[in-house]
């Protein structure tokens, strides 16, 4: 068994190890993807919007490391990288297949996550003559590991049967010792019972009360022997059945807390982003974080007082409802994080907890979208008679500090006067526009056309360059 276990774990070792020359290989492709991706193009909405949902569920089990739903995540992957292809979004075909790549990985399918592994390398490669031949080269190294691999497979299949024979003729030789174990003890007890009867016989005449005697103990001495054989039956198949229930009961148990744990982690991941949410899991708080390059952005509705009072509370609360529900969609295609909504104002930040390079450019994005939005409802209540909101939207680009505030209901926050300039940009602006400072300006220049207002005047700031997104 020792040696059979020891040839297993050679053949898996061998097969690692095989495929471990090409790590190298795909990390400079991966590179060279990021180093010439170019900037997302526009696609419908809801089309990328439901491939941000299941790349977002995706990530959740994965992050969860939750091998049970594994398949689950491999499947909303697959679907969003079938719409990704089919709206010809490279970006997300991209992101789709590392995602694939990195959950076959973990469940220890190394040639699936090699496929997709050189599927995402494909799509950012120059496929000129000699690339091409480099690629085939590749594929039937590739190739030939898979044989390779499916050979050792054979084997191993083959050790695995050879393993389960050996087990079987085991269990049959126990069986047979244990049946010729019983029939020498009967044997045994036959003889000794013959014995015991030619004594009594031919003591019969001298001592037959004795004999009548002794066959009324025996008689005794045989029920007490199956009455206590059959009390141990019971109290073993007590014990037997207790046992299981309690296992049962234990399962049902664990289950249970399993699933309550799910929920929580989810929960908690609505509220917290990832990093912070597994290091409050461990330690029980989270440290305060700085991020030096980080874009804010504030939006608020003009007037909302006085809007809000030609609607009832449930239609004013239906109606911001909607308008916050879109804008975590479109932020959370974006990557950026939410941080709260304050009455109708609403707060989120690009670059954090994970860094992001052009956070500015991300985010003037997902302003622009978030006014279209707005534009479009305001088309649709003017045509319904309706009442319209207008809004201001502001961004500073800058410093601050993240983390928990408090000790019961929780929340993550951010400060510094990144925060409170990105408050004046949006209180400065005018409704229906995007309203950036300098700072941001300069970062986002020569992607957008933009126009200078001057320098604004800001409370508690003094006059600020500002600008208006075209």
């Amino acid at each position: 068994m020792e040696v059979l276990n020891l040839k297993v774990a050679n053949l898996i070792r061998r097969a690692i190890f095989a495929r471990m020359r090409f790590l190298l290989f795909y990390l400079s492709l991966f590179l060279l993807f990021i180093a010439n991706a170019t900037p997302a193009q526009q696609y419908r909405p809801a089309d990328t919007v439901k491939i941000s949902k299941l790349l977002k569920q995706s990530r959740a089990i994965y992050a969860a490391k939750d091998s049970a739903r594994f398949d689950e995540a491999l499947n909303n992957l697959i679907k969003a990288s079938s719409i990704a292809e089919v709206i010809d979004n490279k970006e997300y075909q991209y992101i789709c297949y590392t995602a694939l790549a990195k959950i076959y990985g973990r469940m220890g399918k190394a040639m699936l996550k090699q496929k997709y592994v050189l599927k995402a390398a494909r799509l950012n490669m120059d496929y000129n003559e000699a690339k091409k031949k480099e690629i085939e080269k590749l594929q039937a190294e590739l190739d030939a590991q898979n044989s390779a691999l499916n050979a050792k497979e054979s084997q191993l299949s083959k050790l695995k049967d050879e393993n389960e024979t050996q087990k079987i003729d085991l269990e049959k030789q126990e069986k047979e010792l244990t049946s010729r174990d019983t029939a020498l003890l009967l044997q045994q007890l036959e003889t000794d019972k013959k014995v015991a009867e030619n004594k009594l016989l031919l003591r019969e005449k001298d001592l037959a009360e004795l004999k009548l005697s002794d066959q009324e103990d025996k008689r005794k001495h045989w029920t007490l022997a199956f009455a206590a054989m059959g009390a141990f039956a019971l109290v073993m198949g007590y014990l037997y059945f207790t046992k299981r229930r309690h296992h049962q009961e234990l399962e049902l148990q664990n289950d249970i807390i399993r699933q309550e744990k799910q929920k929580s982690d989810d929960l908690l991941l609505n509220i917290l982003p990832l990093k912070t949410a597994e290091e409050l899991k461990l330690t029980g708080k989270a440290k305060a974080k700085h991020y030096n390059n980080v874009t804010v952005m504030f939006t608020d509705f003009k007037d909302f007082t006085k809007v809000s009072e030609k609607l009832s509370p449930t239609e004013l609360v239906e109606e911001i409802d909607s308008f916050f529900k879109a804008f975590d969609e479109i932020t959370t295609k974006h990557h950026i994080e939410k941080i709260k909504t304050i009455g109708d104002a609403y707060l989120c930040v690009a670059g954090l907890p994970e860094p992001l390079e052009d956070n500015a450019i991300v985010m003037v994005k997902a302003a622009m979208e978030i006014k279209q939005f707005m534009e479009k409802v305001r088309t649709e209540n003017d045509v319904k008679g309706k009442v319209t909101f207008e809004i201001r939207i502001g961004l500073h680009t800058g410093s601050v500090v993240a983390g928990i505030v408090g000790l019961k209901k929780f929340a993550f926050d951010i400060w510094g006067d990144t925060v409170n300039t990105a408050a004046r940009m949006e209180q400065s602006g005018v409704e229906g526009k995007i309203n950036m400072s300098g700072t941001t300006y300069e970062l986002v220049k020569n992607r957008f056309d933009c126009t200078y207002r001057g320098k604004i005047k800001a409370k508690n700031k003094g006059e600020i360059d500002m600008y208006f997104v075209s």
